[in-house]
Order: structure tokens, then sequence, then C-alpha cells
């Protein structure tokens, strides 16, 4: 097979609904800073990959308003989503042998033109503009990519790669036929007014084009939540933005009436008694009422696939008896489906356990949405149920008391069933438990598994208190919204030493899980002509959300053994966090104990955790538990020789003198380092060194000499109304490293 099918199949085998590729040429009169080889030097071909939007969740949201809307918000699961398909297809084609540049699906970008770039709201590169290069989508006269399978409902991501493959054939077909309900339905004007001509887009020979709009515009409620019943001033640019926050406040977000009035000739129809949006025309008509055998086994599977603990299907029967209309949700809905997942007594429930654990349902329900859909079923998911009658739902169930839920409602007849299991423990007798949790964590897409002892992790805490002894750290959020000046609350913090008796009571054994990136979003991090940090940034959270829900498949096995686990991502509190825009993320020297402990990992000058396979490009995570499991090794060894690129590169001089310490006998020495300091810089993004000053903030603050809390306060203070809720951060230690940069 080529490496062009191969790619193909491994993108829709991991759920995408379409895949295309772009080679390069097709680039040649994109923006120099948006091109793809703006971002990755020798790039040669681009992979564009599409999720389908429910049309339900279409037909059914922003109604009866825009700002309401309701099940529409399964585009933030399709964005997590779409982040996976990426992020795997990244590491795909870099185990191919290839460099592979893995792009978010949203939510980074420059708000305002810089350097030479003056497009508002410019992304690394545009995924719309990659559809249409990939011979995927034509552009609509919004500015969206309408694909003829599934007009505007759809989301893209890609991945830029130096492997040459073979490009897809440009779509041919014209499919905005300038009906006009986008330029009706929008309630911010942005496609009626301050109209610039058109935006013209050359590739191959060929010419798309679509409205010139004003972004800040269109960005009114769709971005910044301002409430879309107020009347706009007849020019929108960033001032009047701030000024209508400042005296109004925010409502809420904007499901865009350009995407829910749109849908190519061919695909449109009304039903006015089902929905005020026009309707998609299904391959499949009149599907029987009950699903085929394996479409039940499908959705029976779904559950398993994403690590929910099961999946439960309500009849119409069963919904009537406790007291749910599902045609509420969707006019002609018969059933629906509810996936879970609990979390035990032993975990805390902090955000990122939470979210890990809603992503789970919400990746389950989607996929059987789109089960469904793909048989002419009708389908909705992300559904707004009263709290009240989703417990009345699951009341006797095995679901019930789940911290996480989500459902399906569809006009498929799903028969009552009982729920699922999962995950389940099975252990081989001659294997035992140790390879049947290595078994299920490489299943899960881990890449590195390790033991420790418990008590060896014990040990390392007692020498490290001495040298953390009366030290603090300072913790500031914001009491601010987004897009309002920052507003500190700051608190002093003592730095806890901790063990794995902190995390589980009673712990033997800790189990580490560590999950690569690719290397060249470390490479090219703010290198010209780009100069920009995103592709680092997302691969840096996505591992680690990934990594999240890989351990929780884990915490499930072993509870399903009988034994109790928790997931820590810094066991001994030795770490920190660096900012992202999508929240505070465990930072690079977390985990760095537990990982040496367990044989994974040796420890760098700086303090970073290292591997002989993906250098510092990894993260990890800790699973404590009970269970006594067989120890591994150590490995630890000098990886550094004589480099201090990490030591010398830091902009705010965070490093102080080496610690020395023994593990089992065998000395490991790393630099200590100020930690108000270092947070002044990778938390709290105030120079503009680390990144985010290339992504457009014009703050660029240096440490003084003592990082008190007066002096914090006043410097987040400067930051940007605009920018501050996005901070993009490539902390300098790690992009100048060899062992991660591939730098010589």
């Amino acid at each position: 097979m080529s490496l062009t099918n191969e790619v193909k199949e491994h993108a829709l085998s991991s759920g995408a609904d379409l895949v295309g590729i772009a080679g390069i040429d097709r680039y040649e009169n994109a923006p120099v800073m948006m091109r793809p080889q703006g971002l990755l030097p020798e790039a040669r071909s681009v992979v564009v990959m599409a999720l389908h939007h429910p049309d339900g969740c279409i037909e059914m949201g922003g109604d009866p308003h825009p700002q309401d809307i309701g099940p529409y918000t399964v585009q933030y699961t399709m964005n997590s989503m779409l982040d996976e398909l990426s992020f795997r297809m990244g590491r795909f084609l870099e185990d191919a042998g290839w460099d592979a540049l893995p792009i978010v699906s949203s939510n980074i970008w420059r708000y305002r033109g810089y350097e030479g770039l003056r497009e508002h709201f410019a992304p690394d590169v545009s995924h719309i503009h990659a559809a249409v290069a990939a011979g995927l989508a034509d552009f609509g006269y919004s500015g969206l990519a309408m694909t003829p399978e599934y007009g505007p409902r759809n989301r893209f991501v890609q991945v830029i790669t130096t492997a040459r493959l073979e490009a897809t054939p440009l779509l041919q077909e014209t499919l905005c036929d300038d009906c006009g309900l986008c330029r009706k339905h929008c309630l911010s004007g942005a496609l009626t007014e301050e109209i610039d001509g058109w935006n013209e887009v050359k590739i191959s020979g060929r010419t798309f084009r679509y409205a010139n709009k004003n972004l800040w515009r269109c960005a009114w409620g769709e971005h910044f939540d301002i409430d879309l019943d107020l009347e706009l001033p007849a020019r929108v640019d960033e001032e009047t933005i701030l000024d209508a926050i400042e005296e109004h406040g925010q409502r809420g977000g904007e499901f865009g009436s350009c995407l829910r009035y749109c849908l190519p000739k061919h695909l449109r129809y009304f039903d006015r008694s089902y929905t005020t949006a026009p309707r998609r025309r299904k391959e499949i008509e009149n599907p029987p009422a009950r699903p085929r055998r394996k479409v039940m086994e499908q959705i029976n599977g779904v559950s398993s696939v994403y690590g929910c603990e099961g999946a439960i299907m309500l009849s119409s029967d069963k919904l009537a008896s406790c007291g749910i209309d599902p045609s509420k949700f969707l006019p002609d809905a018969r059933s629906g489906a509810v996936v879970y997942f609990h979390l035990n007594d032993h975990i805390p429930e902090s955000g990122r356990i939470r979210a890990a654990c809603q992503d789970k349902a919400n990746f389950a329900a989607y996929r059987i949405a789109r089960i469904l859909e793909d048989e002419g079923y009708s389908v909705v998911c992300e559904s707004r149920i009263a709290p009240d009658d989703l417990d009345h739902m699951l009341s006797g169930t095995d679901a019930e008391g789940a911290v996480s839920v989500q459902t399906v409602f569809t006009s498929a007849s799903l028969p009552d069933s009982d729920p699922t299991s999962a995950v389940t423990c099975s252990v081989r007798p001659d294997k035992g438990l140790k390879h049947a949790l290595h078994d299920r964590a490489l299943r899960s897409g881990v890449d590195l598994f390790g033991v420790a002892p418990a008590d060896r992790l014990t040990e390392i805490a007692g020498k490290l208190r001495p040298v953390y002894a009366n030290r603090t750290v300072l913790n500031a959020r914001d009491r601010n919204r987004n897009f309002q000046p920052f507003d500190p609350e700051i608190t002093e913090e003592p730095i806890e030493i901790k063990t794995p008796e902190d995390t589980l009571p009673g712990p033997e054994s800790v189990i580490v899980l560590g999950l690569h990136y690719n290397s060249a979003p470390v490479q090219y991090a703010a290198e010209p002509p780009a100069k920009t940090v995103g592709p680092y940034v997302f691969s840096r959270y996505e591992s680690q959300f990934l990594l999240t829900r890989y351990a929780l498949d884990v915490v499930a096995m072993l509870e399903s053994g009988g034994y109790r686990a928790a997931v820590s991502f810094d066991p001994l509190g030795t770490g920190g966090y660096t900012a992202s825009v999508r929240g505070n993320l465990y930072d690079k020297f977390s985990c760095r104990f537990a990982a040496i402990s367990a044989g994974l990992a040796t420890i760098t000058r700086s303090g970073i955790p290292a591997t002989k396979n993906f250098g510092i490009n990894q993260v990890f995570v800790a699973v404590v538990t009970d269970a006594e499991l067989e120890a591994d090794d150590l490995e630890i060894y000098d990886s550094c020789g004589d480099c201090q690129k990490c030591l010398q590169s830091c902009p705010v001089g965070a490093f102080r003198n080496p610690v020395q310490l023994e593990v089992d006998g065998q000395p490991v020495t790393f630099a200590d380092r100020d930690y108000r300091r270092c947070d002044w810089d990778k938390r709290y993004f105030l120079p503009a060194e680390s990144g985010f000053g290339v992504m457009g903030s014009p703050v660029d603050l240096h440490p003084p000499d003592e990082v008190s809390t007066e002096e914090l306060d006043k410097g987040l203070r400067k930051h940007d109304p605009i920018t501050k809720g996005r901070p993009s951060i490539a902390e300098k230690c790690v992009v100048v490293c060899p062992l991660g940069a591939g730098r010589a």
C-alpha cells in the first residue's frame, strides 16, 4: 500500500468523515507567514481531515436565537476530536520517517496583524483554505468551506508534512448558488455591512472567492459574546468591541447563522414544521424503524472504544415512563442512548480529570450519533436535559451517580438495554496484572510504561524537603472575565513536597505512563517566517489531555480487579504550571521523579526528564495504586554532557546552583530553579521572548530582582484585554534543548 493510501486509511479508521491531500504547490499564492512552508520549511504535503456536524445539532441549535446555541455545543466536542485526529496523524507520519506538524483545530490565532501579516484573527494556517486546497470543499459566499457531502456542516483540521503524498484533485463543482440565506439571517450584519469586495484565492490556476467581510463585526457575538440584539455601530473594530463589553457585558456565544442556514442546492430542502433551518437530504432515505444488528453492535462497542463505563439505550416507552418527551429535543425522536463515566472516590475532582471524563462521554455520544446518521436516521446529541429529568432517566441503573453523562436522541427505535461494561481486568494467568495493565495502556495510545515502588518516591521526597524548605510560590488568578483588564488576586503558598501517600492512602506501586509528541513543533517554534508557537502549544496540551484519558483507563482496569488507584501529574509536588490557551498545564518539571523512579527517564541539567527514544518530547502521568507490582530498574545516565543551552537561554534567569541527590544509590544532579522567576515567564507570560510576543502580545516585562506580590500584580495589570485569555508559550529551556528540538 502506498503511503498516501496508508495516510487516508489511518484518517478514516481514526474517525474522520473526509480526508484529502494538498500538494505544497497549491499554496504558492498564500501569505508567506501563513503558508505551510512558513511553519515547516521542507513541507511537501498537507493532510486535511474533516468531521461532520450531526444535522440535528445544526437544525435544532440556535433556536429561537443564535445565542441560544443549544446542541450546537457539539462543536466543542468536534474540536477536541479533531485535535486528536491531528495529533495522531502527526505521530503516524513521524513514525513513518517524516517530519510532521500537527495543527490545532481552533483557539490559537493572532487577533491583529503582525509584522508582514495583515490579516486579523489569523490562525497559523487556515483550515477552510486547506479544505479547498485539498479538494474537499468550495467556498460559500460567507467564507465557509462547503463539501458536496455535507455543505458547510463540517469542521476541519490539518497536518503539514515533509512526506510527498499524492494530491487529491481540486473540486470542480461550484456549490454556493447565492441563495442569500446567510446574508438574510446574520444578526451582526457581517455579510451585508462593511463588505469590501471579494477575497480571491488562486489555487493551481483556479480562482475561488468569498466575501471580504469585517472580521471584528463577524466576531461581535460569535467570539466576543456581545448581545446581538444591541444596535451595532456603523464601523466595528477592536475599540468598539471593548467599549460594548464594558458598557453592556456579555450575553454568550453565538451559533453563526451563516452555518445554520447554509446548504448547497442539491442537499437543501425545507420542513418548517420540523425546523426553521433548511434540512440536509441524506443518502439513505426511509431507513427501517429498528437499526440493523450490525449497527446495534457498533453502538454497543462505542463506549468501550472511548473508555466509558457503559451505554444505556432507552426506548420510547422507557423515556415516557421517566416523563421524558424526546420530541422536545428532536421532532421525530423515538428513543435515546446515554453514555456515562463515574469518578472513583480516590481521584480528586480536578478540572482536568473531570474534563477527561466528560470527553469520554462526549466522544462516545458523538460517534453513536454519526453511526445512526450514516444509516439515515435523525439524531441530536449534547441535548440540554434538566438535571432532575436526567436523574430520573438514570435511576436504578449502573449509570446512577455518574459524573460525566452524554445523551443521544434519534428517530431510530432503539430497544431498552442493560449497561455494557467498557473496561474489565482480564488477566492471563501466565502473564499477570502488570502485563495486562501494560497491554491496556499501549492499546489506549501510551508510548512508555514503567513501575516504581511507592517507597522509592517516598525516600526521594525526604531528600527533597530540605531543598525546598521555606520557599513559596505566587498563585494569581484573574478576577475579571476575558476581554476586560487583568485584575489579579494573588496568594502566596509554600512549596509542599508530597509523597504517594498524599495521592492514595496505603500505596504500594506507582505506575508511570508517558506519551510523546512530534519534534517538529519544538524545532520550529517561533522560527521565521511564520514566527508562531501555536503547533508547540497544541502538541503540549493535547499530549497532556490524551494522557489524562489513558491514565483513567488504567485506573478503571485496576478498580475492576478490586484495587484502588488515583491519578497524579506531579506526585511529589516539585513541578508547576505553564499557561496555554486551554488553561494551565502541568509543566515539564512535573512527574520527573516518578518517571526516573519507574526506569523510564533520566534527568537533564535543567531538571526536565529525558528518555532515550523521545528526548524531552513527552509528558508523564502517575497512577498510584495499592496493587503490588514488580518494579522496573532505573536507567539514569548523563544525557547532557557539556551542554548548558537550557540554563543560558532562560529569559528570566530562573536556574540556580545544582541539586545533588541519590535515587537507589545512583547519583542525580539537576539545576535548582527560582519558582517565582520561572512562573513570571511560563505561567504569567510577561516576557515577549517566550512566544507570546510573536503571537501579538504587546507586553514585554522582565522580572525585578525580587518577584514580590506587588511586582507581579503590577506586571499582570499590563496585559492586553484582547490577548490575555489566549496565552501561547514555548519555554526557552525546552525549545533550545538538543534533546527536544533536534538541534546540534
